[in-house]
């Protein structure tokens, strides 16, 4: 098995096919291929629709599966969008515990991987619907791939600000949005002839972005893992504090 169907094999819905008396499965095996082509399906067509024009008929089309076996796995299209947008969009994990340049690297590589990767107009529509439509489906859909996520992130860079890891005047939701703002809009106004060479090079570039933001805070951004590592260079230097109020706060 290669490309993505090997990659969602666990996150297939298994089939409704109960174990007999004997022990062995009642029914038709489950279909690995034509689940993982499910997925695929769901988002590309979300991403080239949208949600009004996302439903269950148009992905089985473009999976080229039959109406039984669409509906045997999937009764409707909101819990199918979810399970693909959690299979699929954003499969990596990230270690919150990391060195916190490694860490936001690791961050600013999975969102670029994300946005120019297969499922880039799926994610960056999925930002817009969210506010846009206000649909409950949508939210949920958007809260698990970016809210509850970053969430987690926002409060592990406070402990670590509080720990003095990070400047005790910085705002942490600035900083964040600053760094993910950096990356949306570059992504944003690259021409889709060049989002292949922008995926192929997510890693260089979310170091680069990472490490100037780092040094705008007064954290250098070549850094040593650990508190230590860090030279508060350019604050030294009078760099204006980037929260704009001189507190800690966010």
């Amino acid at each position: 098995m290669s490309g993505y169907a090997g990659a969602v094999t666990e996150h297939v819905l298994p089939e409704r096919n109960p174990a007999g008396p004997s022990g062995r499965t009642l029914g038709r095996p489950v279909d690995v291929e034509a689940s993982a082509r499910i997925l695929d399906s769901a988002l590309q067509v979300y991403g080239q629709r949208g949600w009004h024009g996302y439903n269950l008929h148009q992905v089985s089309l473009h999976a080229r599966v039959g109406r039984a076996l669409m509906y045997s796995r999937w009764t409707d299209r909101e819990s199918l969008l979810i399970h693909a947008f959690k299979a699929l969009a954003y499969p990596a994990e990230i270690d919150l515990r990391s060195p916190l340049r490694a860490l936001l690297i690791r961050e600013c590589e999975v969102r670029l991987s994300g946005y120019t990767g297969r499922y880039g107009d799926a994610i960056m529509r999925l930002s817009g619907e969210a506010r846009s439509i206000r649909d409950p489906t949508l939210i949920s859909v958007h809260e698990a791939v970016y809210r509850d996520h970053s969430l987690r992130l926002v409060e592990e860079l406070r402990r670590r600000r509080t720990n003095g890891e990070i400047p005790e005047d910085v705002s942490i939701t600035l900083f964040l949005d600053a760094v993910e703002g950096a990356l949306y809009m570059h992504v944003m106004l690259t021409p889709d002839d060049r989002l292949e060479d922008l995926w192929q090079r997510a890693s260089p570039f979310a170091a680069r972005l990472v490490d100037q933001q780092l040094r705008i805070i007064g954290l250098s951004g070549e850094a040593t893992p650990g508190r230590s590592g860090y030279e508060r260079g350019a604050r030294s230097e009078g760099v204006a504090d980037p929260s704009g109020h001189g507190k800690p706060g966010g």
